[in-house]
């Protein structure tokens, strides 16, 4: 397997691409199951856990009643060993899971059940689900609160974050935020969490200690943000070197021109994304140290992924040698202009 690999769940196709970094070359395919979505790495980096379901694809506008049974046998979490490229295991999920983040030790998988307005804990080592919290409609997005361990669920029929606290097991508190909320990104820090809403065109910035809403940036008419990457604000990203401060770019379609860009407000350094619902080319990026020319290449070398359409649904770049966090700094790839493949 590459050293800085680029992995791409393709929803249609059951599987997981495998790009080389440096090569732009895809090294392998791993079969997964039925409807490959998230995607998450454990903490040292020798496995990913993959979403896989068996609910069929609904997507907005489809009449739910017109489809078939979803087939629960084949719901669960993959377990990918990357250094033997191959599926390991599956381990139970709950149903419908459309989203996954692992603990910081790596011993719990943390599952948005879609269907069941549930999130789901798994437990790595016994490979059971110990704990289970009822959540608003359609949760989708999850993550791991850096300061406290807290886990977040985004929630897009209720328009909040339902926000559990492993310590305490009380019912989890909930933020309202903007209309169908897709993800959630903090800063390094975990002062600040920041969420998209596709819908609403904007990215509502919370306190993550008060768990109470600090601003909405309202964002150009026509976009629909749906993940985030949040810096300290300290760095000189990929960004700023490569556009200076003016501007932060949304991915269009995987063409050259930016669906919209605006300059985000005061210290909010969000790295927003957008993606085209046509094409939807990806719903999650997580990126090595920034250099702009090595975005520019791996960008291209997802144009050149044989499965990509017409549902590459999830991505995952990892860079054992640079992924990691330095002083408190997020070392986090920015979002290049994305070059027609």
């Amino acid at each position: 397997m590459p050293s800085v690999g680029l992995y791409v769940t393709n929803e249609t196709s059951g599987d997981l691409t495998v790009i080389d970094a440096a090569t732009l070359t895809t090294v392998t395919t791993i079969p997964l199951g039925k409807r490959p979505r998230g995607i998450a790495a454990s903490p040292d980096g020798s496995r990913l856990y993959v979403a896989l379901s068996g609910s069929p694809a609904a997507p907005p506008g489809v009449d739910e009643k017109t489809l078939p049974p979803p087939d629960r046998s084949a719901d669960g979490i993959g377990v990918v060993d990357l250094q033997a490229a191959k599926l390991l295991k599956v381990l139970p999920s709950g149903p419908d899971p459309e989203q996954v983040a692992v603990s910081p030790d790596g011993q719990r998988v943390y599952v948005a059940n879609e269907d069941a307005a549930q999130a789901s804990i798994v437990d790595v080592e016994s490979g059971k689900i110990v704990e289970t919290y009822k959540i608003g409609a359609e949760p989708e997005g999850v993550s791991v609160e850096p300061s406290s361990g807290r886990v977040w669920v985004t929630s897009e029929q209720d328009g909040a974050v339902f926000v559990i606290d492993l310590k305490t097991r009380r019912a989890p508190r909930s933020v309202k935020v903007g209309p169908r909320p897709r993800s959630i990104a903090f800063l390094p820090d975990g002062s600040k969490a920041y969420v998209p809403s596709e819908t609403g065109a904007s990215l509502t910035v919370v306190d993550v200690a008060k768990l109470r809403v600090l601003k909405t940036i309202s964002l150009d008419a026509g976009m629909r943000p749906m993940g985030t990457i949040a810096t300290d604000g300290t760095q000189q990203d990929g960004a700023r070197r490569e556009h200076g401060d003016r501007q932060r770019r949304g991915l269009h379609r995987g063409g050259s021109a930016p669906l919209g860009s605006r300059p985000l407000q005061g210290r909010d350094d969000a790295v927003l994304r957008e993606r085209s619902r046509q094409r939807r080319f990806s719903d999650r990026l997580v990126a090595g140290d920034a250099d702009p020319a090595a975005d520019r290449r791996w960008t291209r070398a997802l144009g050149r992924c044989p499965r990509r359409a017409p549902l590459v649904r999830s991505i995952l770049y990892r860079c054992e040698a640079t992924l990691r966090a330095d002083g408190g700094r997020s070392h986090l790839g920015a979002l290049p202009q994305v070059e027609r493949p």
